[in-house]
């Protein structure tokens, strides 16, 4: 494995799609500022039960030109991000506000600039007070809702990803596939397609909604499915992606970033993150000593190198949530891909997309003129998570 920079990571121990769905994308000139509302019309009622947010940090297809404009000059927490960004992967603030969509479509660059925007929105929310009860992210989203939850610092989260995105990149190169998505087809369904066509090369990988399911593998394989496909008026897209994703064709990709692993400490969490590989949350709790079991970290360390080779179980993952009480799911990041798979799989969700730091103050306000108290900072919370980044 050619590794792009050294893994030394500050700060471990803070405590305080290709990602690859499919949705419409504006014209990024029609884009609006203010955050895309899904919401079910009776989802902000008064409520019956507790009420609780998790943030879902977008991934890689979500990407967009401008996409970091204003973080820098609207937020400080954003943008302690990106600079922590700029010192793992120089030129990812300048490139999420300048680069064109054909730079930002390349793996090695999507990868660092899509986690610099997630985690910036996901910083402002917390600034303006919005606080989740969990989060989970969508692949490469993985790397920021751990960082988010305290797994590990900014600085090591970049550093992870760059790591990351260059071994799937030599893993594409070295294996070539495709991926496309298939429309309006259960599990069930697909895979009894997937044995009538008789190609013994294409995965079931990203389950993303109830009936949007991506097939991953050989690229010559891929297409044929494809037309297999359109005989039978079945609906697939194919993805704008470099390569078999999700699929055992990311093992040298999976095997190296697990080596890469093995140098950062993980922490515990100050929140549940669900992963991709299992659907369930990840196992980093403290002991009373406040310290992680071997065991844990060994196993947690397993699941984030294991998801670049394995389905993405994203369905699994939200209705889990939802059975855990989460009510209220906010994306964080570019796009609003996310929203539209909540949207997808649980109808009558409240479902809100953050892009930018007007937006999660906008959000924030929401929350507090519905009652929503229980999910906000208290001033003092705001002022304890300041003094602790302040201590790093």
């Amino acid at each position: 494995m050619s590794e792009p920079t050294s893994l030394y990571c500050h700060g471990a121990a803070r405590l305080a799609m290709t990602d690859q769905a499919i949705t419409a994308s504006p014209d990024p000139c029609e884009r609006s500022e203010a955050i895309q509302n899904t919401v079910a019309p009776d989802a902000l009622a008064a409520p019956s039960v507790p009420l609780k947010v998790a943030f879902l940090f977008a991934g890689q297809g979500a990407q967009y030109p401008g996409m970091g404009i204003g973080f820098v000059q609207q937020s400080p927490a954003a943008a302690e991000v990106f600079a922590a960004a700029d010192v793992a992967c120089p030129g990812t603030y300048e490139r999420c506000c300048a680069a064109l969509s054909g730079e930002l479509a390349r793996t090695t660059v999507t990868q660092p600039t899509v986690l610099a925007t997630d985690l910036a929105c996901a910083r402002a929310l917390e600034e303006a007070g919005v606080v989740p009860a969990a989060v989970a992210g969508f692949s490469l989203g993985e790397v920021g809702a751990l960082a988010f939850a305290g797994a590990f610092d900014d600085l090591c989260a970049f550093t992870l990803i760059n790591v990351r995105a260059h071994v799937m990149e030599e893993a594409a190169q070295a294996s070539p596939g495709a991926m496309r998505a298939v429309l309006g087809k259960t599990e069930e369904e697909l895979r009894a397609l997937l044995e009538e066509s008789c190609l013994d090369r294409l995965e079931l990988v990203n389950f993303n909604a109830p009936t949007q399911i991506v097939v991953s593998g050989a690229a010559t394989q891929v297409e044929a499915f494809a037309d297999f496909l359109g005989l039978r008026r079945v609906r697939s897209v194919p993805l704008a992606v470099s390569g078999a994703f999700h699929s055992s064709f990311m093992h040298s990709a999976a095997r190296d970033f697990s080596t890469a692993l093995t140098q950062v400490p993980f922490a515990a969490l100050r929140m549940p993150v669900y992963a991709n590989l299992t659907g369930e949350p990840y196992p980093l709790l403290a002991s009373q000593e406040g310290q992680l079991s071997p065991e844990e970290d060994r196993r947690a360390k397993e699941i984030l190198a294991r998801q670049i080779e394995s389905p993405v179980r994203w369905t699994t993952t939200l209705r889990n949530l939802q059975a855990a009480g989460i009510t209220h799911f906010i994306e964080v990041g570019p796009g609003s891909v996310l929203t539209g798979l909540v949207k997808k799989t649980l109808p009558q969700a409240y479902c809100r997309s953050v892009q930018s730091a007007p937006a999660a103050r906008e959000l924030a306000t929401e929350l507090r003129e519905h009652s929503v108290p229980d999910l906000l900072c208290s001033a003092q919370h705001t002022e304890q998570t300041s003094k602790a980044k302040g201590a790093r």
